[in-house]
Parts: C-alpha cells; sequence; structure tokens
C-alpha cells in the first residue's frame, strides 16, 4: 500500500523541491503532481479490470523495477518535458502496485475493517518516512529527495511477494450479482461525492508545504508536522477499523467528511505555528478515518468488489487535480480557498446520505 501510495504522500515535498531546487512556478510544479497522481489513479482503474491469480507476482515485479527506475532518474535530470514522463512513469508503477493490493483485500471477507488496518500500517510507515524526509532536501536538495524516495521503494519492495493471492468468483456469477446490488445512479451519486471532497483534500494537501513556508516555519519543523499528521492518520484508520465491525456507516461518513472541511479550513486560514499544526494533524486523522468508511459503502454497494477497487483508484483523480486548481487559482487566494473546501465538504456529506442509507441495506 506505502508503494502505491507514495506520489500522494511526498507530492509536498516534490513540489517543493521542484519550486526551490528547479525555479518552476506553482502552476508547472502542481501540472507535474497532478501528472503523477493521475497516472496512479489511470493505472490502478485499467489493471484492476485484468487482475488475475496467474499475473500478480509478475505485474509487481515489473512495477517495482519501475518505480524505482523513475525516482531514481528524478533526481539527476533537469529538463521538465523529462520530469513529465519521469512523473508519469512512476504513477503508473504505483497504481499497479495499488491495484494488487486492492485486489486482495476487496475480495477478502471483511474488507472495510482490513482496509482500515492496512492503512494504519501504511500510515505508520509514510509518519515515519516524511519525518526524515525533509533532511534530504536540506542536504542535496531535488536530488537527495528522489533518490531518498528511490531507497525507501527498495526496501519496501519485497514486502509485495508476502502478498496472500485474492479469492476471485466466477466473473459471470459476480457481474450480474454486482447489477442487482446498487442503481447507476446510486453508484454516480457516489463518484459525485468523491469528486468533491478530494478535490478539496487533495489541494490543501498538496501545497501545505508551501502554506508552510509562507508562515516561516522551519523545514524540520514542516517535515516533523507531516510525519505527525500521518501518524494521526493511523489513529484514524485504527479507530475506523474498529467501528467498522459496530458501527453503521452514515454517521461516522458524514461526520469525516465535516471535520475534513473543517482541518481544510484551518490549513488554509493558518496564521501561526499552533493553528498550523492544528489543522495538518485533524487532517491526517480525518482523512484516514473517512476513506476508511468510504471504501466500507464502496465494498457494500457491489458484492462483487469492483466499485471498492475503482474507488481507492478514482479518488486519486480528483486528488490529482487538486494541485493544479490550487496552483492556477494561485497561493495568494489560499484563504478564500479553505471556504470553499469547508462548503464543497458539508454538500458532499448530505449528498452522501441516501447513497450511505442504501449501503447500509446492503451491507452484513
Amino acid at each position: 500500500m506505502m508503494l502505491g501510495l507514495m506520489g500522494t504522500y511526498t507530492i509536498p515535498f516534490v513540489i517543493g523541491a521542484f519550486i526551490d531546487g528547479l525555479g518552476m512556478n506553482a502552476q508547472s510544479a502542481g501540472a507535474l503532481g497532478t501528472v503523477e497522481i493521475f497516472s496512479i489513479a489511470v493505472s490502478a482503474l485499467t489493471l484492476s479490470r485484468v487482475l488475475a491469480p496467474s499475473n500478480l507476482r509478475r505485474i509487481s515485479t515489473v512495477a517495482i523495477v519501475l518505480c524505482i527506475v523513475a525516482q531514481a532518474l528524478s533526481s539527476v535530470t533537469t529538463s521538465y518535458y523529462e520530469l513529465v514522463i519521469l512523473r508519469l512513469l512512476a504513477g503508473v508503477a504505483s497504481g499497479a502496485l495499488l491495484a494488487v493490493v486492492n485486489m486482495v483485500i476487496a475480495t477478502s471477507r471483511s474488507p472495510a475493517p482490513l482496509y482500515g488496518w492496512v492503512f494504519a500500517i501504511a500510515s505508520l510507515g509514510f509518519s515515519i518516512m516524511l519525518t526524515f524526509l525533509p533532511y534530504s532536501l536540506v542536504f542535496n536538495g531535488q536530488q537527495g529527495l528522489f533518490m531518498a524516495i528511490a531507497f525507501i521503494c527498495l526496501l519496501i519492495a519485497p514486502l509485495i511477494w508476502f502478498l496472500p493471492k485474492p479469492s476471485f468468483a466466477d466473473t459471470g456469477q459476480s457481474e450480474r450479482q454486482s447489477s442487482q446490488d446498487s442503481s447507476v445512479f446510486m453508484i454516480g451519486l457516489f463518484f459525485l461525492v468523491l469528486t468533491i471532497v478530494y478535490l478539496a483534500m487533495g489541494g490543501v494537501w498538496s501545497f501545505s508545504e508551501r502554506v508552510a513556508n509562507n508562515l516561516r516555519i522551519e523545514q524540520d519543523t514542516i517535515g516533523l508536522l507531516l510525519g505527525l499528521s500521518t501518524l494521526t492518520g493511523v489513529i484514524g484508520a485504527v479507530s475506523a477499523g474498529l467501528l467498522a465491525k459496530a458501527e453503521r456507516l452514515t454517521t461516522p461518513v458524514i461526520l469525516g467528511f465535516v471535520v475534513s472541511g473543517i482541518a481544510a479550513f484551518v490549513i488554509a486560514q493558518s496564521d501561526d505555528l499552533a493553528s498550523y499544526s492544528m489543522g495538518i494533524l485533524l487532517y491526517g486523522y480525518c482523512y484516514m478515518f473517512t476513506v476508511t468508511f468510504v471504501l466500507g459503502i464502496a465494498a457494500a454497494l457491489d458484492s462483487a468488489g469492483r466499485v471498492a477497487i475503482a474507488t481507492n483508484a478514482y479518488i486519486m483523480i480528483p486528488y490529482s487535480l487538486g494541485p493544479a486548481v490550487f496552483g492556477i487559482v494561485g497561493l495568494g487566494n489560499i484563504s478564500m480557498l479553505g471556504w470553499i473546501s469547508l462548503a464543497g465538504c458539508v454538500l458532499a456529506g448530505l449528498i452522501v446520505l441516501p447513497v450511505s442509507r442504501k449501503a447500509e441495506r446492503h451491507s452484513p
């Protein structure tokens, strides 16, 4: 899971490295972040339709090698067009690995609690990584950052061999059952909610490092806070994993959306270290808490598991558009974007109500 989500967690430092190290403007750096995260989503969505037990290991091996090579080459090139290609390849590789992990989890007996525990472990790993990653920037800028990311990917890579094989049901039977579970309208409404929420969250997260720089917060403090936010994500994922066994879906997911909007608002409106820290830590908790219940709803909407797999890939698309949208609008207007993010998350909480109610009726 860490390899699949690497691009989403490292994007604040990647954008910072491109702006400070290569002199890019916010629009250009944000576009590179969008390319990487968008390619993660497209790759995962595409491969989720063709994955099978016979090709999981082969696809995983090729993806791991491609990911490490793309990260390493990104450390030495200064050409914008070469970076576009390399970030695209890194995203494709990460998306393939994300699809593999999603296939294993979505076909398990209890996907929602399992997602919670997997996200908790991944968040713990990211919290450690983000704490030390800024030192690679200080040490050698762009080159140090991407070599550090490549080294981390190399360390994690052997774990892919310990993944269990997914349990695939009969394809025809699964697709017939899938068509009976939920209407196209309900699923479309669900994906509209995902678009609103994760567009806001992706934009706020991608430029959170820039907000901290504008507040003159030191790089090591920024890294510590981003690492701690991922650690609060561990708590959010664990609490969601526990609640998923006993609680309904509607109340937790609506609360998660609303509080996520509040976290985005606090980050965007920050005027000192205390308010910035509060927003970042709340963001980390809410992101992991909410995504666990989002995937629980997706699994309940479609017993074949395809909606859950598509959901975890699709949220990368609006998330990837966040950096570009925020870059176009400009950092000078980030306070206004905080209000927009809050309003969007509250609206999403209202729209998701009929969807989550339907999912509750389908959940075991």
